[in-house]
């Protein structure tokens, strides 16, 4: 009897413990999705969001009958504002950007979200994040040097952020530059004197975004390089090139141009123009090889700063130092022999071409353009420009209005392309 009672009572208790462990195993999921966590992760590690930069929301619940629904809503200080998304299981993450605080250095905004299960029970927690602009929403800083030998524009560019940052050139004055917008470092612009001596000057604005400008804070910083144009050094006569860089097969004007000279100027007898190329029989008359240097673009002599009429274009009013000393008519030297080289020796040809005038005075206090002239190249290499002042006759010489003949005392560069010591101007360029 005592037996029997004992083993009921015992069976009963086994029964109703067991009971209650089923009602509470199968009325969990019923309960409402519960909020474990929400972790903020800023993407630079830091522990405030920076305005500008993205940053995740982790999201961890359980309870509720997947999948579930999540609704994110990060007020105004967050793009997108409100994120909702189907279909997601614990823990959840999304990206959101931050927006930069204008009315403070730091600012608290209020975020509210909502999980909703399958069956429809919604689990919800609001709570507050900090947002800041701090280094991270910092404008890039940038710097210039122009290198005169190269004609080049180099800029210096830092950004706090790591953002990619674009440099857009703008030019004033009498010079052009070129690309207009570079993407990413190294940042290098080409300098192109739109008229070398009578400007050849201005300044150059390089501008550094990092493309952020969506935010009330400045996303850019400028830098201002000035250009001097060249100074022609007395009595000294110069071969120019309006480009450092070429392509094969590019034509590069060349403009050649005297100081003050030291007697009386009024006829160019001659100018002998040296450079790296070679010679070829055409009929057998000596020609510049097109394939294996430096040679002359026909037609292209023109009396005076580049861009007027070349040789035999129409009838112009001369510039340069011509219109200074009142010459109206100029006879350049025909175009069929200017086009003839002579070979020198050490891999270089020469040019040569002279300018008549039939009026206008003489002076010694003339300086700037005499005339310009265009050049290609057929084959790749550093090419430099000389002058060669006499080679069984004069070659590169003026005379007065009594036509006693001189030459310059000094030469930007000798026949071998070898700059004057001191020479700042640079007679080189490079074909690629």
């Amino acid at each position: 009897m005592h037996k029997f009672v004992m083993l009921a009572l015992g069976l009963g208790i086994l029964l109703a413990g067991c009971k209650t462990l089923n009602v509470g195993t199968d009325s969990s999921p019923l309960r409402p999705p519960r909020i474990l966590s929400v972790v903020f992760t800023p993407l630079h590690g830091l522990p405030f969001i920076y305005g500008g930069e993205e940053f995740s929301v982790t999201v961890t619940w359980d309870y509720g009958v997947a999948p579930y629904e999540i609704t994110i809503n990060m007020g105004a200080h967050a793009m997108p504002m409100t994120w909702s998304e189907s279909g997601v299981v614990s823990p959840y993450s999304h990206t959101f950007t931050g927006v930069i605080p204008y009315t403070a250095d730091r600012m608290w905004d209020t975020y509210a979200l909502t999980v909703r299960d399958s069956i429809g029970n919604v689990g919800a927690q609001t709570g507050v994040y900090i947002l800041t602009i701090g280094d991270h929403w910092s404008p890039p800083t940038i710097t210039g040097t122009y290198d005169a030998a190269t004609k080049t524009i180099t800029a210096m560019v830092s950004d706090p952020d790591g953002d990619q940052v674009w440099v857009c050139s703008t030019a004033s004055g009498t010079i052009a530059v070129s690309p207009a917008i570079i993407a990413a470092a190294p940042y290098v612009f080409s300098v192109t004197a739109v008229d070398i001596i009578a400007g050849g000057s201005g300044t150059v604005t390089l501008t550094a975004d990092d493309g952020s400008g969506w935010n009330p804070l400045p996303s850019w910083t400028s830098a201002t390089i000035t250009i001097a144009a060249p100074v022609l050094a007395p009595d000294t006569i110069f071969a120019i090139p309006a480009e450092a860089t070429a392509g094969a097969d590019e034509e590069v004007t060349i403009t050649i141009a005297t100081g003050f000279p030291a007697h009386p100027f009024k006829y160019l007898n001659g100018v002998g123009v040296t450079f790296q190329g070679a010679v070829v029989k055409v009929a057998g008359v000596d020609r510049f090889d097109p394939t294996a240097g430096g040679y002359y673009m026909p037609n292209s002599l023109n009396v005076g700063a580049p861009g007027g009429s070349a040789w035999p274009g129409p009838p112009e009013a001369p510039d340069g130092i011509w219109a200074d000393l009142g010459t109206t008519f100029i006879i350049p030297a025909p175009d069929d022999l200017v086009n003839r080289t002579t070979d020198i020796g050490g891999g270089r040809v020469r040019l040569d071409l002279n300018l008549s005038p039939l009026d206008g005075t003489e002076s010694t206090t003339v300086s700037g353009v005499l005339c310009n002239f265009g050049l290609m190249f057929g084959a790749a290499g550093t090419y430099t420009l000389g002058f060669q002042e006499f080679s069984v006759v004069k070659r590169t010489y003026y005379s007065d209005s009594a036509s006693t003949e001189y030459f310059w005392s000094h030469y930007q560069a000798d026949e071998t392309g070898a700059l004057a010591p001191g020479e700042t101007i640079s007679n080189e360029i490079t074909v690629s």
